[in-house]
């Protein structure tokens, strides 16, 4: 994911779009190393500099 980390807004929002730049990305998934309830889509991490290395962001290819 490339989105750019940004706080919700305080109403309901139809297809919302975050901001055009920032300093943190949020990082949506998990890892193989991660507890079951971390290994999931819906898993959000906001640490993910621009520039940050880790073995526990990727993708995986699926047919």
């Amino acid at each position: 994911c490339q989105d750019w980390r940004a706080v919700y807004p305080v109403v309901a929002v139809t297809d919302p779009v975050g901001p055009n730049s920032g300093m943190i990305r949020v990082v949506r998934g998990g890892s193989f190393s991660f507890d079951a309830r971390d290994s999931r889509s819906a898993d959000r991490d906001l640490r993910a500099t621009p520039d940050e290395q880790s073995d526990h962001i990727g993708f995986r290819l699926a047919k």
